[in-house]
């Protein structure tokens, strides 16, 4: 399986899980409901011993990113793939000396396009270590 393949599945599931038909009790969340889960499955990933432990807990984690996107979705705010391309932009501008080559080309199906990466905030501004 190629890398990120499996994340649309992920969603699917989520998808079903909030359909009218789905699970009661995911339809009933909210993103007040789900803070404890989201702050628990953050510290289990953190204090994950194992790879295989580790690899769970980031499953859930995930998870939880997912659900709370999903519960965006269905207000209107912003869904998944929303979440994915901003970090992406984010995430690149903290290195933009290798991103600008290497990443912008993989940002361009966005729309509209991001900035060109070296006209984001530098990590020092960003508050990234």
């Amino acid at each position: 399986m190629a890398r990120g393949e499996s994340f649309p599945s992920l969603v699917a599931v989520m998808e079903r899980l909030l359909a009218p038909d789905g699970c009661p009790w995911d339809r009933e969340q909210t993103f007040e409901s789900l803070k404890s889960y989201l702050l628990e499955e953050a510290h289990e990933a953190i204090d994950s011993g194992d790879a295989k432990h580790h690899r769970e807990e980031l499953g859930d984690l995930l998870f939880q990113v997912v659900f709370q996107a999903a519960l965006a979705r269905s207000q209107g705010r912003f869904d998944v793939d929303e979440v994915v391309a901003a970090d992406t932009v984010r995430g690149t501008s903290w290195q933009p000396e290798f991103c600008d080559v290497w990443v912008q080309p993989l940002l361009q199906h966005l729309d509209p396009p991001p900035l060109p990466l070296h006209s984001q905030q530098p990590s020092s501004v960003s508050g990234r270590p």
